[in-house]
C-alpha cells in the first residue's frame, strides 16, 4: 500500500489539521504523511542548505517568504530544493489574502505589486483564480511542476470547517459561505466544540479542538465540496497528482 509523502506550506498550524482531514477523505484508505515546512519552529533542512525560518512568521506573509526563499535556493527549479523528495507539495493561502497589500505585511521586495486583487463575490471562484496567478509569481516554475498544487479556501479555511461541522444542523451556514468574512465570529459562538475563542477581542484558534474535530471534518468533506467550489478544486488537484 502506498505511503504518500506530502509537504505542506501553509499560513498556520490549524490549517494543516483541516487539510489533513480533507486528504484523509480524498485518499480513502491510502496511507499518507504530511510534513509542514511552513510555519516551522527553528530551522529546517531543505536542498543544499539550511534555511533559518526565524525571519518568517505565521500568516500569508510567512508563506510568501518561504516561497521566495525556496525559489532562490532552487534557482527556478524544483531540483535541489528538497521538494522533489515529496509525492505532493501543497502551498496554502486563504482567499482573503486577495484583499491585502504587501505593504501591510511588511513586504518590500515583491517585484509585481499584484495585491490587492480581490474580485466581486459571488462568484468566489473569480478571486481564487486571480490569487492563484499571484501565488505563481511567488514561486515561479515550481508552481507549474506537476506535483506542486495550490490550496486556496475561500474566504478562509474556516469556511470548510463550518460546513463540515455545522451544515447538518445549521442549514443557513451554507448560503454564500465562500463570500462570508465573519466565520471566526461564527465559530467562536458555537456551543460545545468551540474551535475559536476571543481573547482581548481577537480570535484565537484552539489547536487541540481543531485536532479533535479532524475526524468530523473528514466525514463531512463530501458536504464541504457540495457548497465550496474551492474544496472541489483542491480535491481534484490532489487526485490528479496522487491517484492518476
Amino acid at each position: 500500500m502506498s505511503n504518500y509523502r506530502i509537504a505542506l506550506i501553509a499560513e498556520g498550524k490549524t490549517d494543516k489539521l483541516v487539510i489533513e482531514a480533507a486528504i484523509e477523505s480524498i485518499l480513502g484508505h491510502k496511507r499518507f504523511s504530511v510534513t509542514q515546512l511552513q510555519p516551522d519552529e527553528g530551522a529546517y533542512e531543505i536542498g543544499r542548505g539550511t534555511i533559518d525560518s526565524a525571519h518568517r512568521s505565521d500568516g500569508w506573509n510567512g508563506v510568501y517568504r518561504w516561497c521566495r526563499d525556496t525559489h532562490k535556493m532552487g534557482s527556478g527549479s524544483i531540483e535541489g530544493t528538497g521538494l522533489e523528495d515529496f509525492d505532493l507539495v501543497i502551498v496554502h493561502i486563504d482567499a482573503d489574502v486577495a484583499g491585502s497589500t504587501y505593504q501591510a505585511a511588511n513586504i518590500a521586495d515583491n517585484p509585481t505589486n499584484d495585491l490587492p486583487c480581490v474580485q466581486p463575490c459571488p462568484p468566489a471562484e473569480d478571486t481564487v483564480d486571480v490569487l492563484e496567478s499571484v501565488l505563481k509569481t511567488w514561486l515561479p516554475a515550481l508552481m507549474t511542476t506537476r506535483n506542486v498544487i495550490p490550496c486556496i479556501p475561500s474566504q478562509c479555511t474556516e469556511s470548510w470547517v463550518a460546513v463540515a461541522l455545522y451544515a447538518h444542523t445549521d442549514h443557513e451556514i451554507t448560503a454564500g459561505i465562500e463570500c462570508r468574512t465573519d466565520l471566526a465570529d461564527y465559530l467562536s459562538t458555537r456551543s460545545g466544540k468551540r474551535l475559536i475563542r476571543k481573547h482581548g477581542g481577537l480570535p484565537k484558534k484552539e489547536f487541540a479542538r481543531y485536532r479533535a474535530a479532524q475526524g468530523m471534518i473528514s466525514v463531512g468533506w463530501g458536504t464541504v465540496q457540495q457548497y465550496c467550489p474551492s474544496a472541489c478544486k483542491f480535491s481534484k488537484s490532489v487526485q490528479q497528482v496522487l491517484t492518476a
